[in-house]
């Protein structure tokens, strides 16, 4: 049911379902793929919280997404002082 209502989430739901997902170890390949996806292309919008659970949730399951992790790290350089 998240794989249909994806696009409708906001960069807080993004991370909460892969978080979530990671948390009780579900790996639904699909569903992480579309996260990716959608995580990549909002990743402007994530806070602290965001980039931190969603790079741990792909972590969990050694998800390689590349594209993600260089947009996440970017991001995250961008707004180092945050997360102090």
């Amino acid at each position: 049911a998240a794989r249909n209502l994806i696009d409708d989430f906001s960069h807080q739901d993004l991370s909460n379902t892969a978080w979530a997902f990671a948390k009780v170890a579900c790996q639904n390949w699909p569903l992480l793929r579309q996260l990716g996806a959608a995580s990549h292309s909002r990743v402007e919008e994530f806070v602290p919280q965001d980039l931190t659970n969603t790079a741990w949730a792909f972590a969990v399951f050694a998800f390689e997404d590349i594209p993600l992790f260089e947009a996440i790290a970017a991001r995250s350089i961008r707004t180092i002082s945050e997360f102090l």
